[in-house]
């Protein structure tokens, strides 16, 4: 059967037992079609049919935290890096053999955000998230292994300091890859994919090199749009967090993902938006409850 595409490149998904498929609801996004999970493309983003993390980091119990406490776990860690594969990332570009016990602390609130806007967004697309939780969960590991003079550091980066940067993706898949060969992880290859193609582009010039396995279908387009404005909208030390329509344009304006994945986004951010609101008017509430001042 021919393949039909959009642009960007989007790969043929079918839905649970259903025999709907994406080109169908791309096509037509305000045919209310109902899913076997309940979960039509124009759905309620706050009533997923698959369970997420909540934006406070609660555990659901359906991709659980411990998957990231074992991969980000020091002696897993110094295990993987052993690898041949990631022996050889480190000795071609002059990086030291050392653990960036400091990149384990600031990479965690990053990767759970990313985790609950990629898992909404797929619900919201009436995707099966369990890939695109675990691999956004994992998708930043391999920044442990990049020096914390290079990965802390305030303003621009040099060439070289970018080249190196860029790694993490690469030394995030050869990690996670080892961990997986040992048995201290459970994922999938379409997990390992997702890491590892996090920063592509649909013609394949981000990175690392493309190779036979790279497809910007709508996971990676997912993960990618999430992290991107997870890392937007948070203070770096590198730039202060963005509004979220300042994120979003930026991301309209770089051109990377569907429309409809773009759409997902814009959903996604302004309920969170809004949940922000309702915590931080119950902050206030509670602050001024015995005060009087309310």
């Amino acid at each position: 059967e021919k393949k039909t595409s959009l642009h960007p490149p989007i790969r043929r998904h079918w839905i649970s037992m259903t025999t709907i498929n994406f080109t169908t609801l791309f096509t037509n996004p305000l045919n209310n079609i109902a899913l076997t999970e309940r979960v039509s493309f124009r759905g309620n983003v706050s009533s997923p049919a698959f369970p997420i993390e909540n934006v406070n980091g609660n555990n659901d119990g359906y991709i659980s935290n411990p998957l990231l406490k074992s991969a980000l776990d020091e002696n897993v860690l110094k295990e993987a890096m052993k690898s041949q594969e990631v022996q050889n990332i480190l000795r071609a570009n002059n990086l030291p053999n050392k653990l960036n016990k400091k990149a384990i602390e600031t990479i965690t609130p990053h990767v759970k955000t990313t985790r609950t806007i990629a898992s909404k967004m797929a619900s919201y697309m009436g995707i099966n998230s369990k890939d695109i939780q675990e691999a956004a969960l994992l998708h930043d590991i391999g920044k442990t292994l990049i020096p914390e003079k290079i990965l802390g550091k305030e303003g621009s980066f040099t060439e070289e300091e970018k080249k190196i940067m860029d790694l993490h993706s690469e030394l995030g898949y050869a990690l996670l890859k080892q961990m997986k060969k040992t048995n201290q992880i459970e994922v999938n290859e379409n997990v390992l994919r997702l890491v590892k193609y996090h920063h592509q582009k649909p013609d394949g010039t981000g990175y690392p090199q493309a190779g036979n396995d790279f497809e910007f279908d709508i996971e990676t387009q997912i993960l990618e749009a999430a992290d991107k404005y997870s890392a937007l909208t948070e203070d770096r030390v590198y730039h202060k967090a963005c509004t979220r329509e300042e994120a979003l344009d930026a991301i309209k304006e770089c051109g990377v993902i569907s429309p409809e994945v773009f759409e997902a986004l814009k959903e996604v951010s302004g309920e969170l938006e809004d949940e922000k609101k309702v915590k931080n008017k119950q902050n206030l509430e509670e602050q001024y409850k015995f005060s009087g001042s309310f």
